[in-house]
Order: C-alpha cells, then sequence, then structure tokens
C-alpha cells in the first residue's frame, strides 16, 4: 500500500517537473522568435561593421568605457588634444555608464569642466558620428537599440535629449482578444476604463490591465473592417492614448528610452522611434511618419458599459501570469 503511495506521488512530481520543463522551453522558444523578429540575431553584423568604421573620436569616447586603465587616459588624451564640439554632448551621455566616485567618472567630469562649462555641442541632428556613436553605445544595453541610431535616420528633435531609460527593449502586449462586457467578471463597476466608439460599435481597455501593460496593440472589429489600434498607457498621469496603426504590421514595442523624460516607442516594422505625445515618429528611416490619434473617453466601468451596452472590453486572459484583480 505504501509503495503504491510512493510510486503515484513520485509520479505526480515527474509530471509536474515534466510540465514545467515544457513550459520554460515554451518561453525560451517564445522569446527566441521575438528576438528574431527584433534583429537581435541581424545587429551583430551592424556593429561589427560600425565599429570597424568608426573614427577616431568616437573610438576614443568608448575607450573611457574599457577596463583598462591605459585605455582610459589614451581616450582622456586623444579627446584633450582633439576635441571637438560634440564631445560634451558624448561624456555626458556616457556618466551612467562610469561608477560614481570611481577612478574614471572624475577624469571625465574634469574634462567636461575645462573645455565647455555646461555648453554643449549644437545641431547633434546633423552629426551623423553623434548617431553612429549613441549606436555603438547603446548596442551595449541591448544589441536591438543600434538598429535605432545606425544608418543614417532623419531626426527631428536634439538627440542629445533621447536617453536610456535603464530598461531593454519590451514587446506591447499582443493577441489578447476583446470580449463581451457579460464576461468581463474580473472588472469593478468603480473600476477606470478608456474607451474608444466608431459607427455605433464601442471597446474598452481597462486601467487595471493598462498599468501591467503600458503598451498594447489590438484587433478590433469596427465599421465592417478590423482596425489595427494601439493603446499607450502613461504611468505619471494615469491616462492612456489611443492611436490607429494604418497598416496594423508595426510591431510596436517599448524602445527603452525617453525623450524629454516620456517614454518612446519602436516599431520593429519600420526601425522608427515615436513620441506618444504627438504620435509621430522623432528617429526614422522612412521620412516623417504619423499614427492617427482617437477620440478617448476615460470613465467607470459601470458608466461606460452603461452607455454602451454592446461594448466589447480586452480580456483579462493575456498569457501572463499576473494578478488582474
Amino acid at each position: 500500500m505504501a509503495v503504491g503511495a510512493i510510486a503515484t506521488v513520485s509520479s505526480l512530481v515527474w509530471m509536474k517537473n515534466q510540465s514545467d520543463m515544457h513550459a520554460l522551453r515554451h518561453e525560451e522558444v517564445m522569446f527566441e522568435i521575438e528576438s528574431l523578429k527584433s534583429g537581435i540575431g541581424p545587429a551583430a553584423p551592424v556593429a561589427r561593421e560600425l565599429l570597424a568604421a568608426t573614427n577616431a573620436d568616437n573610438r576614443a569616447v568608448l575607450q573611457l568605457l574599457s577596463p583598462e586603465i591605459k585605455n582610459q587616459k589614451a581616450g582622456l588624451a586623444y579627446l584633450e588634444k582633439n576635441w571637438s564640439a560634440h564631445d560634451a554632448a558624448k561624456l555626458v551621455e556616457i556618466l551612467p555608464f562610469l561608477g560614481a566616485g570611481s577612478g574614471e567618472r572624475e577624469p571625465v567630469l574634469k574634462l567636461l569642466n575645462q573645455k565647455t562649462g555646461k555648453a554643449v555641442g549644437k545641431n547633434l541632428a546633423a552629426d551623423r558620428s553623434y548617431l553612429d556613436f549613441k549606436a555603438l553605445l547603446y548596442h551595449r544595453c541591448d544589441p536591438r537599440f543600434i538598429h535605432y541610431f545606425a544608418g543614417g535616420p532623419k531626426v527631428t528633435i536634439d538627440p542629445e535629449e533621447v536617453r536610456w531609460s535603464g530598461v531593454t527593449q519590451s514587446p506591447a502586449l499582443r493577441h489578447t482578444a476583446l470580449i463581451e462586457a457579460g464576461q468581463a467578471t474580473y472588472l469593478n463597476e468603480s473600476d477606470l476604463v478608456f474607451g474608444i466608439t466608431s459607427a455605433n460599435e464601442s471597446v474598452a481597455y481597462p486601467q487595471r490591465l493598462l498599468v501591467w501593460h503600458s503598451l498594447v496593440e489590438s484587433q478590433w472589429e469596427a465599421g465592417g473592417g478590423t482596425r489595427a489600434l494601439l493603446i499607450v498607457y502613461d504611468s505619471s498621469s494615469h491616462m492612456a492614448q489611443i492611436f490607429e496603426s494604418a497598416d496594423g504590421a508595426d510591431n510596436f514595442s517599448q524602445s527603452g528610452f525617453v525623450y524629454r523624460g516620456e517614454p518612446l516607442i519602436v516599431s520593429d516594422s519600420k526601425a522608427s522611434l515615436w513620441w506618444p505625445k504627438t504620435g509621430k515618429t522623432v528617429i526614422s528611416r522612412q521620412g516623417d511618419l504619423e499614427l492617427k490619434p482617437l477620440p478617448v473617453v476615460a470613465t467607470t466601468w459601470a458608466a461606460w458599459k452603461s452607455a454602451h451596452r454592446q461594448t466589447k472590453v480586452l480580456s483579462n486572459d493575456t498569457g501572463f501570469d499576473r494578478n488582474y484583480f
């Protein structure tokens, strides 16, 4: 009897371990697929080519990040002798990578103070060398970052103001179904939702989900066709913007960069950085691109479904193991 019980327990443990292994392997495969789609693989040859062709100025700044003291000194010596107006912005940009109070940080700060004080180079958007530098610098943090700046994209802002937030690129929440209002049992009447309407059809996106997934791609059947929507949630204002994507195949992600303190998003298909505040690209290889903003109503779930009885709402079955309740 005891032997049978032990065998049963062992079997159950084995099955759980197998299940855990399959789940882990599934996550690994999905990550590999996302990596291939996002360009991690193609980034390596671009990085090698860019590094081989980089100018002496960029090479000197990158030397300051070397663990070898002799390389750091060589970089400082070159910059002191061959200083250009754009070097200030590059040095400011690498400061977060140099440990506070470390021996490598102080010489850089001293050089900045000697050469410029508070001034930085002007017209950096027109300086291909500066964009190449950003590509090489941030490629170290996430290989996909190289695609943002390499290749001479069109820049409509001061690229010195585009700063890394400290996180890597993360894809939007995708392929989550829209369900009927009666099926949304996870929502409370007082929950905040962001809704849009078109041709007497409505859809709502609950704040309860958006605080976890600040970027959502959604396919909405409205007006006799499928509309590709991008929902961007701002955690600082607790509000959401909703845009319509013309081709529906942009595959947006959080870029990992901010502009004037606000997160930038990136479209994999167009290799462009967008500023949600305007819905326009700020760094793009395909000229000026723009998303179509849609009028959004922010209200309670009770008020929204009362006014729009046939509304659809985003399902909480997102594929992520998170407590949305």
